[in-house]
């Protein structure tokens, strides 16, 4: 399968310019090959993907699991910017102190927005390159902006709307029926 974000997101870990070990990668698509580092724990909460991580042989789950910080959250955001946001807090709050956060998207997904909420998030300016028509940034963070990581994880929580149904950012026509 052609996933051009993927294999933008893989770039830094081929060239060593992030350290693959011990990752977590949220949003995850199986690469169409081997990992270029040890396979990641890998979460996607759309039951097909995960699976297709599975046959893949990756170990995958549909939500994550409260395991030990990683030094490496690895992303690739959707284009509904509130869970993008809220995948980005999960993604730093994932993170040891001093981890990284790389992500990638097509430049047509709103790659530029995603790399302007990294660099705001994780308080640095992100490394960016570009290849396959998407932008890949990535940034050390040290000191997470604790106040918008909890704004950005409400943001994307479950909630009740003003006629009685329940949405959560993400989910088709999140704001009206």
């Amino acid at each position: 399968m052609d996933d051009p974000a993927l294999q933008a997101l893989l770039i830094p870990l081929r060239e060593g310019a992030v350290a693959g070990a011990d990752a977590l990668f949220l949003n995850a698509r199986a690469p169409a090959g081997a990992w270029p580092c040890a396979p990641p724990a890998c979460v996607h909460t759309f039951r097909p993907w995960s699976d297709a991580l599975h046959r893949h042989g990756d170990a995958a789950a549909t939500e994550p699991e409260s395991a030990p910080r990683v030094a490496l959250a690895m992303l690739l955001p959707p284009r509904q910017r509130e869970w993008s946001r809220a995948l980005l807090a999960q993604a730093v709050e994932a993170l040891v102190p001093g981890g990284v956060l790389l992500l990638a998207a097509a430049n047509d997904e709103g790659a530029k927005s995603h790399e302007a909420d990294l660099a705001r998030i994780a308080q640095a300016q992100p490394r960016v390159l570009s290849k396959h028509k998407c932008r890949v940034a990535w940034a050390r963070v040290e000191a997470a902006d604790a106040d918008l990581v909890a704004a950005w994880t409400r943001a994307g929580a479950p909630r009740l709307r003003d006629d009685g149904l329940w949405t959560q950012a993400g989910v088709f026509s999140a704001d009206a029926v």
